[in-house]
């Protein structure tokens, strides 16, 4: 999976993260499931330093698709929207969330 990134990360458009990838983080933060020892805001500048690494807005479009994306999928708004944020710009889903991953065994969006 790391060579995957970082291929990804020299690609022409970069490594994407959904903007919204950065509140999952931080609710999972302050639930105690996920470990921010410097905090939300400064793990946030650490990712987005990374070359290679850029931001992808949540815009209109994406909230569109992601109210209508094909097929059965669960109602989570964040998993939702980083779904619709792989179709609409192309781009596969690193996750270890195994609805998401369900969901590209169907074929609506490429996901490892």
């Amino acid at each position: 999976m790391r060579r995957r990134l970082d291929a990804a990360a020299r690609d022409e458009e970069g490594l994407g993260i959904s903007a919204i990838s950065f509140w999952e983080v931080g609710v999972l933060s302050q639930k105690g499931r996920l470990e921010l020892p410097e905090g939300l805001k400064a793990w946030r500048e650490i990712v987005l330093a990374q070359a290679g690494v850029v931001e992808i807005s949540v815009s209109s479009e994406i909230a569109a698709e992601a109210v209508d994306l094909p097929g059965p999928f669960h109602s989570d708004p964040a998993d939702r929207l980083i779904v619709a944020t792989a179709r609409l710009t192309a781009r596969h889903i690193v996750t270890v969330n195994e609805r998401i991953l369900a969901y590209a065994k169907q074929g609506h969006v490429r996901a490892f």
